[in-house]
């Protein structure tokens, strides 16, 4: 998340055989980030991912999800399931100290925009998108964050994660 610069792509392509309650579908997966400090202090990081089965009926353990930290925040964790999913995101982090050589990076102040979109072949689009804002440190064993967030739909959290773990 705190990367100073660089440019981040990922695409996975496959295809799902013999699975239980699921046509054989193929499927994409296309992830994409740029981050870049300006100023010296400030680092923003735009993103994207899109995931897809080509809107083939797919069983619902196998769907690709939006919801929760980094993938809509102020929705609850993988509420959104489809066989198509979009996401996009951007973030801005302020630099407001530095951590100790080998305890981390630093400690950001952080605000972003997300916007992400599902379907599935039984299901009409579900659009959801939401703000966030919150403390970070970027440390060795990830990142641990402590915000907000609003969303449409009604949708509000207060959040906690740590590195990958949560």
């Amino acid at each position: 998340i705190a990367s100073p610069h660089g440019t981040q792509v990922d695409f996975m392509i496959g295809h799902l055989f013999d699975t239980s309650a699921s046509a054989d579908a193929p499927f994409a997966k296309l992830s994409a980030r740029q981050s870049f400090t300006f100023a010296r202090n400030n680092l923003i990081s735009l993103s994207t991912e899109v995931n897809t089965y080509f809107r083939n009926t797919v069983a619902d353990p196998l769907r690709f999800t939006l919801g929760g930290s980094l993938r809509l925040y102020a929705s609850s964790v993988d509420e959104y399931r489809g066989t198509d999913t979009e996401l996009v995101r951007a973030i801005y982090l302020r630099r407001i100290a530095s951590l100790p050589t080998g305890i981390g990076q630093g400690i950001y102040l952080t605000g972003g925009y997300e916007q992400g979109n599902v379907w599935s072949p039984e299901h009409s689009a579900i659009f959801r998108q939401d703000g966030f804002g919150g403390i970070l440190l970027s440390t060795p064993v990830g990142a641990i964050t402590l915000g907000g967030a609003i969303g449409d739909g009604d949708h509000r959290k207060i959040f906690f994660t740590f590195g990958k773990l949560f």
